[in-house]
């Protein structure tokens, strides 16, 4: 049985299991990481404790097995967290050495990142302010649980005055960029970034209702 439903604070720990389990190209990062929780400290953690109310999950058999988050304001939610979400981890998780940059372990790399949040590109959050991020378990991948779980989800943004939305997906996530594209994303290239595909549309108000 599969239920989509406004996320409940309690989805936190699932979030940070999914977000794991979904951290190399949509499949499994477990055996990457030494630290388990790195990938939900950044793609996942944050919007269920900042920006709940654009969380939607996805229930498979009563348990949490994904989740489609975001922000209707992504400079506003990356002010709140360096007040709010980047202090206490920088704190715990010194910067790695910057000098050795090139032989960073995946862990290292993660931490760099907590530092060092990755900015979205001026020209992209001016035109499309509000972001949306999505992660299902492997098991669930393929099935059409995605579109619905999305469309939840830009129901709810609508709600909210939502109009515009990007997302960065990695580039050589195929499979991730092939189902974004699907939903009417469409690629927007940025000189110099080889790191991130960004995406973007605007949504109509009757759009995907």
């Amino acid at each position: 049985m599969i239920e989509i439903r406004p996320a409940y604070p309690q989805d936190l720990d699932a979030y940070y299991r999914i977000s794991l389990r979904t951290g190399h190209l949509g499949r499994d990062a477990g055996a990457l990481y030494e630290d388990p929780k790195l990938m939900g400290h950044i793609h996942s953690a944050p919007y269920l404790l900042f920006s709940r109310a654009l969380c939607v999950s996805l229930l498979a058999e009563g348990q949490v097995a994904g989740f489609c988050v975001g922000t209707i304001d992504t400079v506003a939610f990356a002010e709140c967290l360096e007040r709010s979400w980047w202090p206490s981890l920088r704190a715990s998780y010194p910067m790695p050495d910057i000098t050795r940059s090139d032989r960073w372990t995946p862990d290292e790399k993660r931490i760099a990142t907590l530092h060092r949040p990755k900015e979205v590109p001026r020209d992209i959050v001016d035109r499309y302010p509000a972001h949306v991020h999505m992660n299902l378990l492997p098991e669930c991948q393929g099935r059409g649980w995605g579109t619905r779980l999305l469309k939840k989800w830009l129901r709810m943004s609508r709600s909210m005055g939502v109009r515009a939305i990007h997302l960065g997906a990695n580039p050589g996530n195929d499979q991730a960029i092939g189902f974004w594209r699907s939903q009417g994303f469409e690629h927007i290239p940025v000189a110099g970034d080889q790191r991130t595909c960004w995406m973007a549309q605007e949504v109509s108000e009757d759009e995907h209702g």
